[in-house]
């Protein structure tokens, strides 16, 4: 399954509108500060200390992460 994750939280007026859940369900990190500060930016997923899954962010790409690198 896709999941859109959001950093911020739903019920802060300062993190503007949450992205309408149309084919994504979105799954909130709720932290309290940007995590994503603009193109380039990697973003490591890691549970109980070991790293899950790793992705670049690209705006000009679709779904807007970078194609992995071989």
């Amino acid at each position: 399954d896709k999941m859109r994750l959001v950093t911020g939280n739903p019920g802060t007026k300062a993190h503007g509108e949450p992205p309408a859940e149309d084919e994504l369900k979105n799954y909130f990190l709720f932290l309290p500060k940007v995590v994503v500060a603009g193109p380039g930016t990697i973003l490591t997923l890691t549970l109980r200390g070991l790293p899950v899954c790793k992705a670049e962010y690209a705006p000009d790409q679709p779904g807007g992460v970078a194609p992995l690198k071989t």
